[in-house]
């Protein structure tokens, strides 16, 4: 409770950051009662500073319709203005969700996967094994699926442990390979 008092003192001189945490912490009840409308009030005040983060949590609160009203067209809108903000997680629902071209969403998901986002390595990593939209490239997905895996994310890592298995994209090493499917 002491750390809300704080935040709250903070967002209220307008610290973008302060705004966003104190968003974060009313949404999921960390500290105080859970409150996604007042959550949304300090995520767009953070917001209006194109804060990334508060951006995207925006948009998340309209695509659930959690504090505010359900609102596709707005989610969209809010996760390309976070996504062109640098934000990674924007950039991999960008991919998913507004792409109109296969390279459209494969270029979303290279500057996720270049901002910090797994699963965006990932998805490029399974493009370039299937041949969707690029050239079927078994060293390039096996070069994005060691990213994934290297950024925490359970599937890149299980396609390193085939990788490996296999020696599809690198020396095949049957050791490592169980490690990755650890």
């Amino acid at each position: 409770k002491q750390a809300v008092a704080w935040y709250t003192k903070a967002a209220e001189a307008g610290n973008k950051y302060s705004q966003t945490s104190l968003g974060h912490m009313l949404r999921d009840g960390i500290g105080t009662n859970k409150d996604p409308t007042a959550a949304a009030s300090w995520y767009r005040q953070a917001a209006a500073q194109d804060h990334a983060s508060a951006i995207y949590s925006l948009a998340l609160l309209h695509e659930r319709g959690n504090g505010v009203a359900k609102d596709r067209n707005e989610m969209k809108r809010l996760f390309l203005k976070a996504a062109n903000l640098g934000h990674a997680e924007a950039q991999l629902n960008v991919g998913h969700y507004i792409a109109e071209t296969k390279a459209e969403e494969l270029d979303w998901f290279r500057k996720a996967a270049q901002n910090g986002s797994g699963a965006g390595a990932y998805w490029l990593g399974a493009a370039y094994q299937e041949g969707d939209g690029v050239t079927k490239d078994l060293i390039e997905a096996t070069k994005w699926f060691k990213r994934s895996a290297e950024l925490g994310h359970d599937f890149g890592q299980f396609m390193m442990g085939q990788a490996y298995r296999d020696g599809v994209g690198v020396t095949r090493n049957l050791q490592y390979a169980k490690y990755c499917f650890e």
